[in-house]
């Protein structure tokens, strides 16, 4: 009897430890399989940070630990690619990504908020025929030795050599782009994004020409609004040199600070234009001394006196007749339409 009962026992205990390994079996995490690429939605730098949300305990910002940029934050650029590893979901309803990227040869991970990383859009394979095939004929602007008097161009200060703007044909191939960039006079640029993407028309989808770096001078020549997921984009028409070649395309203008002047001119795309006080639509709407909003239309001529970007939107800072008196204040920029700058000229 007691040799029955110690072989019940062992039976029971078998079974209870065959259950145990198979809970312990099943809480194990499976291998994430389900990674995906995601690219960046965010206009302006996105941050990965050490733990999901932006002000509890451990949720600081990522910074570089190596390459020339050692001890800096890393922020994250419009299209850039990472991957998504996985998902969490704050008790607030805010989404976040932990994602991986590769910076300077090193791979970091953390966490970034989903709304600002898109699994669904698929960068433009258009642009993977960037062996530049159609660089290559542009040998056909060898013949910008015909451009030759662009040496001229180099004393663009004095901006007189705007016959140099004869050779404009060149750009006719660019009707295909008439009627939808706005002819405006030239307004002089930087860019301001460490690596800017040069393309063909407005839009990510367009085919890229090439990529500027920080700081390359610019000539912004049009302008042209399209729509992406609802929301107003506006791209410059610009034109720059390259390796001592014109080269002539679009870029998103939230990368392009403009050399603004008290002679830099705009006007309303709008029938009535909301001025705010400061460039926040939070800040108050301008207004009389007896509460009325102050609403400059289409045919005011409204001086840019700065830009400046507030939660990636760019804002001018504008100045305006109202009245006898000027008034001013900041609108959104994509509201209004450059009209003119002015241009320097040097007699000899």
């Amino acid at each position: 009897m007691n040799r029955f009962g110690n072989y019940k026992k062992s039976i029971v205990i078998a079974l209870l430890f065959a259950m145990v390994i198979g809970f312990v079996s099943q809480g194990q995490p499976k291998s994430a399989s389900a990674t995906q690429t995601g690219y960046v939605t965010a206009q302006t730098g996105l941050r990965i940070r050490k733990a999901p949300g932006t002000d509890g305990v451990g949720c600081e910002p990522l910074v570089y630990t190596s390459g020339e940029k050692v001890g800096q934050e890393i922020l994250l650029e419009n299209m850039q690619e990472v991957k998504v590893l996985d998902s969490v979901r704050l008790a607030s309803g805010e989404e976040w990504y932990y994602i991986s990227v590769k910076l300077y040869g090193k791979t970091y991970k953390g966490y970034s908020l989903a709304l600002y990383i898109s699994t669904t859009i698929t960068p433009t394979p258009t642009e993977t025929p960037e062996p530049t095939p159609t660089e290559e004929p542009k040998p056909t602007e060898a013949p910008e030795p015909t451009e030759a008097p662009t040496p001229t161009e180099e004393p663009k200060p004095t901006e007189e050599p705007k016959p140099t703007e004869a050779p404009k044909p060149t750009e006719t191939p660019e009707p295909t782009e008439a009627g939808t960039a706005k002819q405006v006079k030239k307004f002089p640029g930087k860019v301001t994004a460490t690596v800017l993407t040069l393309r063909k028309g407005a839009g990510t989808t367009k085919q890229q020409i090439t990529t500027l770096s920080k700081g390359t001078d610019v000539t912004v020549t049009g302008a042209k609004i399209i729509k992406v997921d609802g929301k107003k984009q506006r791209w410059y028409k610009v034109k720059t040199k390259i390796d001592k070649k014109n080269r002539t395309g679009y870029v998103l203008s939230d990368y392009v600070a403009l050399n603004l002047t008290d002679k830099t001119t705009a006007k309303s795309r709008l029938k009535k234009l909301t001025v705010y006080k400061k460039a926040d639509t939070k800040s108050g709407k301008l207004k009389t001394a007896k509460g009325k909003a102050i609403k400059p239309g289409k045919a005011k001529t409204l001086t840019i006196l700065e830009e400046t970007t507030v939660n990636n939107e760019k804002w001018f800072k504008i100045r305006f007749k109202y009245g006898s008196k000027k008034k001013t204040g900041y609108v959104k920029a994509i509201n209004v339409e450059l009209v003119s700058t002015a241009q320097k000229t040097v007699k000899p």
